[in-house]
């Protein structure tokens, strides 16, 4: 099982339902020596957060707890695929507790960093894009992807269908 820290769009339970088809449990985590920016990719289709190292800096997000083998997969394919921009590495966080934990993330790769501009604006993310995220992204990524289990969106959460 892994865990995985994350920072932008799979802050967002519903985010992660849609893509998993379950509920994994999280909590909130610090990631030292990172920063969150926004990354703005030229053809304009690409915009979302990226971390790069900055001494200095923290990004504060969560843990996503004991992914199979299964939910790796896909945060890999939701994250590694987006115009070639991350890579996965492992790292420590900081729990709220003060434990540290050794776990995955996504950070972008050099080739991005003339594309980050200041910080990704959640708040924007939240208003304008998390229910298209929820409602439309994902289901289309899943397709395209032949994950065969369908959901159903209500009031912006994710419910599995039982297979018969």
């Amino acid at each position: 099982m892994a865990n995985v820290f994350v920072y932008g769009t799979l802050l967002y339970d519903g985010v992660v339902e849609a893509l998993l088809d379950k509920t994994l449990k999280n909590t909130p985590a610090v990631l030292q020596g990172y920063q969150r920016y926004k990354k703005e990719i030229p053809n304009g289709k690409s915009w979302g957060p990226a971390i790069i190292e900055e001494e200095s800096a923290k990004v504060e997000g969560r843990i996503v707890f004991n992914l199979d083998e299964r939910d790796l997969n896909i945060f890999d394919r939701f994250e590694l695929s987006a115009d070639d921009a991350y890579e996965r590495i492992k790292c420590q966080v900081s729990l709220e507790d003060g434990q540290e934990l050794e776990v995955f993330t996504y950070i972008a790769k050099e080739k991005v960093r003339p594309f980050l501009r200041g910080e990704w604006p959640q708040a924007d993310f939240e208003e304008i894009g998390l229910e298209h995220y929820i409602n439309e992204r994902i289901p289309d990524l899943r397709k395209k992807w032949g994950i065969d289990k369908p959901s159903v969106i209500l009031n912006n959460r994710v419910k599995a269908i039982p297979q018969p």
